[in-house]
């Protein structure tokens, strides 16, 4: 929702609240974000400004204890989705809370030009030169993470998922249950000063200088205070402690929370061009003389380049963009406690440098002649873009077979080429995507699928009555196999596993929508090749399998002032 209050000051609200009960025992997700956000454009002075809460909240099952009841169900049993036995059954979970503040200020200085209207009138515009800038942004965040110990349907407590795998087995804090939390904060503050484009005496550019200061707070478990060997901690808790050498709650000590402060200093400035056509440009260098880990020697240098050009009645663009930074791991990648993981690592700082160029068409009307609508109507139009992308990582950073992050030091590289495509004839659509990826990395440090594709056949009207627009389709989703990453519950991440190759299943849907001025109409049935292929293999990684065919619809309406 979004009003405008005045011709300078706007307003509004937005929210968004997502229910998903899964189609598996335990998978529910709860996914929300509202907010209010703000602008005010006078002749001096310009604000911008949100203020957003998002929150996650996701059921852990663990994922299914026998993937062959989706595989080979013959060989187990054939079973209902909801019926398939899964690691946990209840009181499992993670759940995640997010605030986020933004403010952008602007001071323009500037005169006063006169404009002409027309022949007989003018008008007085206000021109910014210079602008004074300020930018605020906060931060904060709490996760959690919960295991009741509550058996599954196959009489198994929680460890039976980490046994399994030989991952997370400990019990650092309790004996019990898990309710590890991790609490985050970051403040950005930055300030400088612009030269505007359009009245650059110096040149058709823009000049920025800016100056950066970002500060970070991590509140996690630092340590235990065991009980064993400090027999003065039971007497002044007044606990009593078992023959497992626990208090009456499971715990095995002291819980010894820290809270640590990082902050990062910088200077950065950019040159931009954005008005124009056939060259457009943005270059950004930023050096941090305190930087995270007080190593002074991270920097972040970015550029792209973009030009559009005509051949007949046909437009080209061509672009291009490269990159090259150096910063510090983040302090969870190197510090982390909790019941089932603990690591305390000293990483060196990551480099990453990428380079890509793009080349396309948007619309290339094959044959037709303006001069006759029928011709046109049935004229094909093209349009095709060509991506090509290198990047390479050094002392990157990931989580391995263990579960554990690492870092390695050789050099990977990354090469990914992509074709889109758009062809339309008459009402009729056929939108392409393929990408083709190839590393040098080991699979247990990073593995990508070689090839992934995604098409979309679809009729689309035009707005039938003025007002009602009509779309009626089926799109198509696939990959190569590749050793996708398995997940961790406990740690709410990803990690590399080399014990199973997944993918080469295509994945179908149909859908038809329906849209009127502001209100928006959909139906769809998802993955609708599950009603009648032999393959099962619709496994996205280890353990969670894709969701079977189902049917689902939509109303969606906009309101705008």
């Amino acid at each position: 929702f979004s009003v405008n209050i005045n011709k300078d000051f706007n307003m509004g609200l937005y929210g968004n609240w997502q229910n998903n009960y899964g189609a598996y025992d335990n998978q529910s997700t709860k996914n929300y974000n509202t907010g209010i956000f703000g602008s005010y454009m006078g002749r001096h002075h310009n604000v911008m400004a949100n203020l957003s809460l998002n929150g996650f909240r996701n059921k852990e099952n663990g994922g299914l204890t026998d993937i062959r009841y989706i595989t080979k169900p013959k060989e187990v049993g054939q079973l209902d989705a909801y019926n398939i036995p899964t690691y946990f059954t209840n009181g499992v979970e993670n759940k995640i809370v997010n605030w986020n503040a933004f403010l952008n200020y602007k001071y323009h200085f500037g005169f006063d030009k006169q404009v002409q209207v027309n022949s007989d009138s003018s008008t007085s515009v206000f021109i910014p030169v210079t602008s004074l800038i300020y930018t605020f942004r906060s931060e904060s965040s709490y996760r959690r993470y919960k295991e009741d110990a509550i058996g599954s349907a196959a009489g198994m407590s929680t460890d039976s998922l980490y046994k399994d795998l030989g991952i997370g087995n400990s019990h650092y804090t309790n004996i019990f249950n898990t309710l590890d939390s991790l609490h985050f904060w970051e403040m950005s503050h930055t300030a400088g000063i612009s030269l505007n484009e359009e009245f650059n005496t110096l040149g058709h550019f823009g000049l920025a200088g800016y100056f950066t200061f970002d500060q970070k707070q991590y509140g996690a478990l630092d340590h235990i205070t065991p009980y064993s060997g400090n027999p003065w901690l039971a007497e002044q808790r007044e606990v009593t402690l078992n023959e497992l050498g626990t208090d009456s709650l499971g715990r095995y000590g002291q819980e010894e929370w820290k809270t640590t402060t990082q902050s990062r200093v910088g200077i950065g400035a950019t040159l931009t061009k954005h008005q124009g056509e056939h060259l457009l440009f943005n270059f950004q260098g930023e050096y941090f003389f305190k930087d995270e880990k007080k190593t002074g020697k991270t920097f972040n240098l970015h550029g792209d380049v973009s030009s559009q050009f005509s051949i007949g009645r046909n437009k080209f663009m061509v672009a291009a963009q490269a990159g090259h930074k150096q910063f510090c791991p983040d302090y969870l990648e190197e510090h982390f406690l909790s019941q089932r993981m603990a690591w305390d690592n000293d990483f060196d700082n990551k480099t990453k440098t990428e380079i890509e160029g793009e080349i396309g068409a948007p619309l290339i009307c094959l044959y037709g002649d303006s001069s006759s609508s029928f011709v046109t109507a049935l004229s094909p139009e093209l349009g095709l873009t060509i991506l090509a992308n290198q990047t390479n990582l050094r002392n990157h950073v990931y989580f391995g077979t263990d579960g554990m992050p690492q870092q390695t030091s050789k050099n990977i590289s990354v090469t990914r080429l992509t074709l889109r495509e758009k062809l339309k004839l008459w009402y009729v659509h056929f939108d392409n995507e393929l990408t083709y990826q190839y590393t040098n990395a080991d699979d247990n440090v990073l593995s990508l699928p070689s090839l992934c594709l995604y098409s979309n056949l679809y009729l689309r009207t035009k707005p039938l009555f003025k007002v009602l627009t009509l779309q009626i389709g089926a799109d198509m989703r696939y990959n190569t196999k590749y050793y996708a990453p398995a997940y961790l519950p406990a740690t709410g991440m990803f990690y590399a596993q080399t014990g199973e190759e997944l993918g080469n299943y295509p994945y179908y849907d149909i859908y038809l929508s329906f849209h009127l001025k502001t209100f928006r109409l959909f139906v769809e049935y998802n993955h609708i090749n599950n009603v009648w292929s032999n393959s099962h293999n619709y496994i996205a990684t280890p353990r969670y399998p894709l969701d079977q065919d189902y049917f689902k619809f939509g109303v969606s309406v906009n309101f705008e002032n």
